[in-house]
């Protein structure tokens, strides 16, 4: 509940603020999955679907009650040559004592719909999760990308300005701020790109959460470094075998499709049905006597065109395809789970090289810049060193970021995401 209070109040400061064309305060990662637990339309439609199939479990609840009924009736008597018309309530209970187990078939069946549903929220939930933290890191990593684009038009219009300079003291040529030009047009185009990128991964968070675009929408500052220790492909394989909430709905469904395969072979058997019933009629003079009965019914259905084939051939169909959507999502969990895993290892060994290389073209440019300044190295030297710290900065903000989101989507593989925050929902 607190929660949600904090959700709602979130929502309405931005939408405030957009009002007021103001910009709203910068949210923290657990600020947008707050805001997006109330608002995510996704989120919304499976809790409602929960809510229905609840609803099931109520109606297969009400055979084992009384249902009572009041009837109102207008009717005409009939004596020798005299009618009168006269009207009557009657009020009637009557309760099922026995099916030979049909309430409890169908009361399996709707609990276990519902168990499927209430996994299916639980999955809903934790992809709405990834889908705005996945968003929230891009939004960060274009930030610092964009961090990157300006200091480099802002170095490169630095040595125009060192080389015109020169150019006009007579210590270099005319033809070395060509390149200089060059480059620095090319660095403000990227500039330009940065700034739609992060445009454009903020639409994107914005869209992951469920709301509209908000102007001045931002996010507070956060760091994609993750020193978790990683597990073996064989537990991760194992942890989403145990956790995946749409693999536990799965196995509720093909539960649920076995019992309504038992409701329509029960159509083949003879049906008996024992029902107590408690009748009592009033008018405007008479009480009349009432009337209390126990019934039993035994029918067989010996031909009804062959609707009992048809309708267990249906479940039996809709049983199978269960199950194969079961198998089906087994597989997709060890190929999901295997891929990312690769994709980890990967991005971890990017960060080392990255690391070392981001290291290696810091010291490069720091040894042209030195003999720039003793005249030992051109101006295409540094800019050359330069463009290797671009490409080296890029190349290491997007590893790290890279290895964050992958882990983030090994937790979403293997069922375990969110699980904390969906326990206080």
């Amino acid at each position: 509940m607190r929660k949600i209070c904090l959700s709602c109040f979130l929502l309405i400061v931005c939408l405030t603020a957009a009002s007021a064309q103001e910009a709203p305060a910068p949210l923290s990662l657990e600020d947008c999955i707050a805001m997006a637990c109330v608002v995510n339309s996704d989120l919304a439609i499976a809790r409602n679907n929960l809510a229905s199939s609840g609803t099931g479990v109520t109606r297969a609840l009400s055979g084992y009650f009384p249902q009572i009924t009041v009837t109102n009736d207008t009717f005409e008597i009939a004596e020798e040559k005299h009618r009168q018309m006269d009207k009557g309530t009657t009020v009637s209970a009557s309760l099922k004592l026995f099916d030979m187990g049909l309430r409890e078939l169908t009361l399996s069946s709707a609990r276990s719909s519902e168990k499927q549903q209430k996994e299916n929220c639980y999955r809903t939930f934790q992809t709405v999760v990834f889908n705005v933290s996945r968003a929230y890191f891009n939004v960060l990593r274009n930030r610092e990308l964009l961090d990157v684009s300006k200091s480099s038009v802002e170095y490169y219009e630095q040595l125009e300005k060192e080389t015109q300079a020169q150019i006009e003291a007579g210590t270099a040529a005319p033809v070395d701020i060509l390149t200089i030009q060059s480059q620095l047009a090319a660095s403000r185009v990227s500039l330009l790109t940065a700034e739609n990128n992060v445009k454009t991964a903020l639409g994107d968070l914005q869209s992951a959460i469920g709301i509209k675009i908000v102007p001045g929408f931002g996010v507070a500052g956060g760091s994609p470094e993750d020193d978790r220790a990683l597990k073996t492909l064989e537990e991760y394989i194992d942890l989403a075998l145990e956790n995946r909430p749409d693999l536990a709905g799965q196995e509720h469904a093909v539960k649920a499709a076995k019992t309504e395969k038992k409701i329509a072979q029960r159509d083949y058997l003879p049906k008996l049905d024992v029902t107590g019933s408690y009748n009592r009629y009033f008018d405007k003079d008479y009480l009349y006597d009432n009337d209390a009965r126990i019934m039993g019914t035994i029918s067989f259905n010996l031909f009804d065109g062959f609707t009992r084939e048809a309708n267990v051939k249906a479940k039996d169909l809709s049983l199978e395809n269960a199950k194969e959507t079961k198998e089906s999502l087994i597989k997709e969990i060890y190929h999901s789970v295997n891929t990312l895993y690769t994709d980890i290892i990967i991005a971890k060994e990017q960060i080392a090289a990255s690391e070392a290389g981001l290291e290696a073209a810091k010291k490069n440019r720091d040894v042209q810049t030195e003999k720039y300044g003793a005249e030992l190295a051109t101006n295409l030297d540094i800019l050359n060193a330069q463009m290797q710290l671009d490409t080296a900065l890029s190349n290491s903000i997007n590893s790290k970021y890279n290895y964050k989101i992958d882990l983030i989507e090994m937790d979403y593989q293997t069922g375990i995401l969110g699980a904390d925050q969906y326990e206080k929902e």
